[in-house]
C-alpha cells in the first residue's frame, strides 16, 4: 500500500478537500461528519495539523522506504524512522522508560505536561519501578 504511488496520490488529493471522501463504518452519522463536524471550532485547525502531519509522514516514508528493511539494528531504525514518525504524529516520548514487569522501548505521552509528570514521578530506573 505505502509503495503504491497511486495510493499516496489519492491520499494527497483527499487532503485537498475540506474533509475528504468519507469511509464511515457507522461510528458517526454521515450527516454529522459531512455537515456538523466542519462547523466545530477546532475543525479547521485540526484539519490543517493532520494534513501537515500526513505530509511529514509521506516525506519520512519517501526518504526511508528503501532503507527500513536494511538497517539491521534496532537503534538505527529507531533514529531514522520510528522517532521521526512519533514526532510527526505529535507524541512526546521517553525512551527506554521502565514499567513494572517489563522494559518497553518508549513511554508515549500526549503532551509536555504528561511527560513532565512522568519524569517527576521518579520512575527512571529499574530499582524505582520495582518498588
Amino acid at each position: 500500500m505505502w509503495d503504491n504511488p497511486r495510493w499516496v496520490s489519492n491520499v494527497r488529493q483527499q487532503l485537498a478537500l475540506p474533509f475528504g471522501p468519507l469511509r464511515n463504518s457507522n461510528l458517526f452519522s454521515n450527516h454529522w461528519l459531512e455537515n456538523r463536524l466542519p462547523l466545530e471550532p477546532e475543525s479547521k485547525e485540526l484539519s490543517e495539523k493532520s494534513g501537515a502531519a500526513l505530509d511529514r509522514l509521506a516525506e519520512i516514508w519517501a526518504e526511508q522506504r528503501g532503507r527500513v528493511e536494511l538497517y539491521g539494528d534496532e537503534q538505527g531504525l529507531e533514529q531514522a524512522f520510528i522517532h521521526p514518525v512519533l514526532q510527526a504524529l505529535g507524541w512526546k516520548f521517553k525512551y527506554q522508560t521502565f514499567l513494572r514487569g517489563g522494559k518497553p522501548d518508549y513511554g508515549l505521552f500526549l503532551d509536555e505536561d504528561s511527560l513532565d509528570a512522568e519524569l517527576k514521578a521518579g520512575q527512571t530506573t529499574v530499582e524505582l519501578a520495582r518498588n
